[in-house]
């Protein structure tokens, strides 16, 4: 039997769409103009950020020395000693001390004592002293040091009734022996003070000695030094 089915035209394949090329990829946005000025401009205020807080923290820290500063010297002058106001007879002693020395060139400490209402009698000022070695007149030297500490006593605010002087110095006898001893020795009362005049130049102690007024001495010795 025949096959009468008509002849058909061969199917062809649905058409296709056109390939569309992909796009090339975009430069990243760090690197196109846009994103270089952003990125200039965040560091720009960074960097004056950092500039401004490290200014910040140097003035903070200049402000704290300050302050450190200021409370030293308020620490400093709040714990200073405060001043010490000596008596009548504790400013008179030192005065004396510092006049005749306070160290020895022997083995005599303390060089100078000064005693008030000495040998027990009231208001009587003892100075005794060590006279150093290194002088060319021994006997003009301790009477000039007697004159000097005279001076500052009558001076003084003490109200002193006598004043009484011991005077010691190394002798040496024929033997060669070295003894400490005393070698003048004077008291004058206060009556008889008061008559000189210290401030006029004119006065020289020796003559209380040579015309033995008051209670006056000197060792032998010192008559040929």
């Amino acid at each position: 039997m025949e096959n009468n089915t008509p002849n058909m035209p061969p199917q062809m394949p649905p058409p296709q769409p056109p390939e569309v090329a992909a796009p090339e990829p975009g430069k990243p946005w760090y690197k196109r103009w846009w994103g270089i000025v952003i990125i200039f401009f965040l560091a720009v205020a960074i960097i004056n950020g950092l500039a401004g807080g490290g200014g910040d923290e140097n003035v903070a820290v200049e402000e704290a020395a300050e302050e450190v500063e200021v409370v030293e010297e308020t620490t400093t002058t709040t714990t200073e000693a405060p001043e010490i106001t000596l008596t009548v007879e504790e400013q008179l002693a030192l005065d004396l001390k510092e006049e005749l020395g306070l160290e020895s060139d022997r083995d005599i400490d303390p060089k100078t004592i000064v005693e008030f209402d000495a040998e027990d009698t009231p208001n009587r000022v003892l100075v005794r002293f060590a006279k150093n070695q290194a002088v060319l007149d021994t006997k003009s030297e301790i009477l000039g040091d007697i004159q000097d500490a005279m001076t500052i006593i009558a001076a003084s605010e003490y109200d002193f009734s006598s004043i009484s002087f011991e005077v010691s110095y190394p002798l040496v006898d024929n033997l060669g022996n070295v003894t400490e001893a005393d070698v003048v020795y004077a008291i004058w009362d206060r009556e008889l003070i008061d008559q000189i005049d210290f401030d006029s130049g004119q006065f020289d102690v020796a003559t209380l000695f040579d015309n033995n007024m008051g209670i006056v001495w000197t060792h032998p010795a010192l008559a040929n030094d």
